[in-house]
């Protein structure tokens, strides 16, 4: 397993960094009910050419509860964050769902400059009729909802072989859920 140097801004969120010897510098940031874990497979190999920074998303972090905010101040957080430690631009940087849409306020801003930018299932703002947006997020709601309460559901949703057995764990517990089984094997309960 790699080694991070784990720095702390603020409250919001942890923020993890590998290879930081090495000049070029990737962003990476992960989709709404991972962690920052889902990209240790790729750490391994990543870190002894780049450095990469790696943040636990505000509610993301298995390992410190922290209050969810807002793509924006997640992404002005990030950008003063990237600016104090002296690193006034990115080589590199892959945001998926959640992350893609922070990636996407960060280039908006355009205070850093990205090379190379990879946008992956990026949540960007809908530009429909309000009664519409508000059934995509009642859909949402739902299926959180139901995945809460049945972990082949989760599984179904993140499978070991492509985020990593500590992926299921980190989904149960930024949902709030314990792999505690009740009556059937595909039960949860939640944690209080």
């Amino acid at each position: 397993s790699a080694a991070s140097d784990v720095y702390k801004r603020q409250a919001s969120m942890r923020i993890h960094e590998f290879g930081t010897e090495h000049e070029k510098t990737v962003l990476l940031l992960h989709s709404a009910c991972l962690s920052w874990r889902m990209f240790c497979p790729a750490v391994e190999r990543l870190q002894t050419q780049y450095h990469l920074i790696i943040p636990a998303l505000p509610a993301h972090d298995p390992d410190e509860k922290t209050p969810y905010t807002s793509v924006e101040a997640i992404a002005a957080e990030l950008g003063g964050w990237l600016t104090q430690r002296g690193i006034g631009a990115l080589w590199g940087l892959y945001g998926v769902s959640m992350g893609g849409a922070v990636a996407l306020r960060l280039l908006e801003d355009g205070k850093i400059p990205v090379r190379t930018c990879v946008l992956d299932a990026a949540i960007t703002p809908y530009r429909a009729p309000r009664w519409l947006t508000r059934g995509f997020s009642l859909r949402n709601y739902l299926v959180i909802h139901f995945a809460q309460r049945h972990l082949a559901l989760i599984r179904r949703a993140f499978p070991s072989q492509r985020f990593g057995q500590a992926a299921v764990e980190d989904v149960c517990t930024i949902l709030g859920l314990s792999l505690i089984h009740i009556s059937e094997p595909t039960r949860l309960r939640r944690i209080s």
